[in-house]
């Protein structure tokens, strides 16, 4: 685990690359709502595009980890398949490795791009809830986002 960590690490342009795209991202779409942000009340088209655009956003953030993590694992394969040949490791820990390796980038990717989104967007903006109410919410999203 510690190997695939390193090479994680090891890889700065593909993780600020990730970062940077989530945050991208996450400016485009939230954007999408400036205008309708301090509506009290929506319309059903309004509501509509709102969740539509959280379920999108989904998809985007994970098929661009999914496409930007393809150039790593091309050069993780390699390894793999000389460690294999030696008979030093098997799928079931290189893949182990691998999602506890990944799971820390997520989560940071995901983190990102909600409290980039949130803001934008206006979904967290009530003058009603208190600070603690407004990080609760947050932190609820960023979960339902990440898990």
């Amino acid at each position: 685990i510690s190997h695939q960590v390193k090479i994680y690490w090891r890889s700065p342009a593909y993780n600020l690359a990730r970062m940077a795209l989530s945050v991208l991202i996450a400016l485009l779409l939230g954007s999408m709502f400036i205008p309708i942000r301090n509506h009290l009340v929506f319309s059903e088209a309004e509501i509509t595009s709102v969740l539509a655009t959280i379920f999108i956003s989904f998809i985007i953030i994970g098929v661009l980890s999914i496409v930007s993590v393809l150039p790593v694992m091309l050069n993780v394969r390699d390894m793999f398949y000389r460690h294999k040949a030696a008979g030093m490791l098997n799928y079931w820990s290189l893949g182990r490795a691998l999602g506890t390796a990944e799971h820390r980038f997520i989560l940071i990717a995901s983190f990102l791009f909600c409290i980039m989104f949130l803001p934008v967007s206006g979904l967290a903006q009530n003058p009603d809830l208190s600070l603690k109410s407004r990080v609760i919410s947050a932190i609820s999203y960023w979960g339902f986002f990440t898990f």
